[in-house]
This record gives C-alpha cells, sequence and structure tokens, in this order.
C-alpha cells in the first residue's frame, strides 16, 4: 500500500521522527487504521485510511510551508 504522507516526507527528504508532534499523533492513528484495515478488508475501512493519508500530508506540506518562511 503506497501512501500519500509517505510521498510527501520522500519528496522533502524527511522522516517520520522529523516531523511535528501534533502530525507524530495523526500518524498513530493512521497505524491503526492501517492495522484494522489489514484485518477486516471493506470499503469502508479502506476509505477511513485514505482520508487520514491524504489528511495527514496536507499536514505535512502545510508545515513545511510553515518552515520555508
Amino acid at each position: 500500500m503506497e501512501l500519500e504522507y509517505q510521498k510527501a516526507l520522500d519528496e522533502a527528504n524527511l522522516t517520520k521522527e522529523d516531523l511535528p508532534k501534533e502530525i507524530k499523533k495523526q500518524l498513530n492513528a493512521l497505524n491503526m487504521l492501517i492495522s484494522k484495515f489489514e484485518s477486516n478488508q471493506t470499503e469502508g475501512n479502506q476509505r477511513a485510511v485514505d482520508t487520514a493519508d491524504i489528511k495527514i500530508a496536507e499536514a505535512i506540506e502545510d508545515w513545511l510551508d510553515t518552515q520555508a518562511e
């Protein structure tokens, strides 16, 4: 499963450890959703993972924008 937040990290040459605490918390929640999806692969669980992933990718982009200012 390719995740958007990982693409954002790769493009910025960052690791999860480089992120602020609030985004790390969102990643923990995403990991729980991924585990849930892996044990019960429903469309709803996939949608939840996709939604959380995109939200985190956007948060990373926003955070990077504030770092560049």
